[in-house]
């Protein structure tokens, strides 16, 4: 892990050629904000009634918005910039919570911002770059938990002839 002593604005890629975001880093200052943001407080309200009344799919729901909201609100305190983002105009449009809150709601940009800046600052880049390079390791030996499917191999088949033939090579 790098760890700067003096962290900056950086720009993020989310559209490759097309849609850059300049942000601040997301330090522990900026997850405590977000998480007295009142839309993440009413939410996790929410939650907690939900399993209250024992409802957990409407709970497990709101636990996804809470993620999603957190995506918003995190970037509604760290972007500084972009580029690529339009008005209906086709002008630049303004960096403000409307703006940025229509752009995180094309799936595209969603996936994008959580992978490429959120993965960062939460500390799990690392982990889903590590996911990509292969699977995961297999077992040594025989498992205790699973039976044997395949049938014992018969005995050796007669060896092939030792002796010489009248062919040529």
């Amino acid at each position: 892990m790098r760890i700067s002593l003096n962290p900056k604005a950086e720009w993020y890629y989310l559209v490759p050629g097309h849609i850059r975001v300049l942000a601040e880093p997301a330090l522990d200052v900026v997850f405590e904000q977000a998480a007295q943001d009142q839309r993440i407080v009413d939410l996790r309200q929410q939650v907690e009634e939900a399993t209250e009344a024992e409802n957990l799919d409407a709970a497990a729901d709101l636990q996804r918005e809470i993620g999603k909201m957190m995506n918003l609100v995190v970037a509604e305190l760290v972007i500084v910039e972009w580029e690529g983002i339009e008005d209906d105009k086709g002008k630049p449009a303004p960096v403000e919570p409307a703006y940025i809150n229509a752009a995180l709601r094309m799936p595209v940009l969603a996936s994008a911002w959580d992978q490429n800046y959120m993965a960062r600052w939460l500390g799990l880049s690392d982990m889903l770059s590590a996911e990509k390079n292969g699977s995961a390791p297999s077992l040594n030996g025989t498992s205790a938990a699973a039976r044997n499917t395949a049938k014992p191999a018969r005995r050796s088949a007669t060896p092939a002839q030792t002796k010489k033939t009248g062919r040529k090579r």
